[in-house]
């Protein structure tokens, strides 16, 4: 776990460890693979590791459903509708698939930005201060999320 103060360096190490940022010095190590050196780095979406942010990283205008396989885009549709269908059902997102992001209400689109980071199955959750715009019982519900996601998965 990294803890740190506002303005201490926290979220360029985050964006450093995912690929968002070149290093200078030293290396990144994730999972036992070399993925950052100031002479190499594995590219952001190679690493397998995924990053919340209190921005979503979601596309307004694309579905719920389009955004999530985005990040397995190089999947067999069959597969990515699939894995898609479960990740909602976990998130609680069932029935919002066809809806566009700028249509969500704040809370699903918490609950995206979840979902589209646990849909890859990262080794490596990244979070960035993704509760930073929420009331604190949203923020508890966004942590039970993550922990039915991490009971599914096992």
């Amino acid at each position: 776990m990294l803890l740190g103060d506002r303005n201490s360096a926290g979220s360029t190490i985050l964006r450093a460890i995912k690929g968002l940022l070149p290093i200078n010095r030293g290396k990144i190590i994730l999972a036992g693979n070399h993925i950052s050196a100031p002479d190499y780095t594995m590219r952001p979406e190679q690493r397998d590791c995924s990053i919340i942010t209190r921005e979503p990283s979601l596309i307004p205008h694309l579905s719920l459903n389009n955004n999530i396989q985005l990040a397995i885009h190089t999947l067999k549709k069959r597969e990515r509708v699939a894995r898609a269908q479960e990740i909602l059902k976990v998130v609680d997102l069932m029935g919002y698939e066809k809806y566009r992001v700028e249509e969500l209400p704040d809370e699903e689109i918490q609950r995206a930005t979840l979902a589209r980071a646990l849909i890859t199955e990262p080794t490596l959750l990244l979070w960035d201060e993704p509760f930073a715009k929420q009331p604190s019982a949203q923020r508890m519900g966004f942590i039970d999320e993550v922990r039915r996601y991490s009971e599914h998965a096992k």
